[in-house]
C-alpha cells in the first residue's frame, strides 16, 4: 500500500513537473517584427535617409516571407510612406494594397493615401510641365 502511495505521488509530481514546464514555454510571436519598432523609432527620432530605412525594412520583408511569417500591422503602409517621400510612387501603391490585402480595417486610411497620391502625381507632373518662370509667377516671355 505504501508503494502504491508513493508511485500515485511521484506520478502526480511528474505530471505537475509537466505541466509547468509547459506553461513556461514560449509563444511564436503573431508577427515578424524584425527591426521595424527600432528603424521606426530611429526613422521618427533623427530622420536618417528614407532609403536607409527602407532597405532595413525590405530586408525585413524578405526574412518575414522565407519564414512564413506575418507582417504587422502597420508595416507597408509605412513602408509605402517612405517610398512615397523618396518619389517611388509605384512601390508605395504596391505597398499600400498590400496592406489594405493583409488589414481590411485599414481600407479607409490607405484609400485616403492612395487618393493623396493621385494628387501629389498630379501636382509633379504639372510642375515638370509647365515653365519655370509661370510657376515662380513671373511672366513668361
Amino acid at each position: 500500500m505504501q508503494l502504491l502511495k508513493a508511485r500515485g505521488a511521484v506520478f502526480i509530481f511528474t505530471a505537475l513537473s509537466f505541466l509547468f514546464l509547459a506553461g513556461c514555454a514560449t509563444q511564436r510571436s503573431l508577427y515578424h517584427w524584425g527591426s521595424f519598432p527600432d528603424v521606426t523609432y530611429a526613422w521618427l527620432k533623427d530622420e536618417p535617409e528614407s532609403g536607409d530605412v527602407s532597405g532595413a525594412m525590405e530586408e525585413d520583408v524578405q526574412r518575414a516571407i522565407s519564414k512564413g511569417h506575418d507582417l504587422p500591422p502597420g508595416f507597408q503602409a509605412h513602408l509605402g510612406l517612405l517610398y512615397m517621400q523618396a518619389g517611388q510612387f509605384d512601390k508605395a501603391v504596391e505597398y499600400w494594397q498590400m496592406e489594405k490585402a493583409a488589414f481590411p480595417e485599414s481600407t479607409p486610411f490607405m484609400d485616403f493615401l492612395l487618393q493623396s497620391l493621385q494628387g501629389q502625381r498630379f501636382i509633379q507632373r504639372a510642375r515638370n510641365e509647365i515653365p519655370r518662370a509661370q510657376v515662380s509667377g513671373e511672366e513668361a516671355l
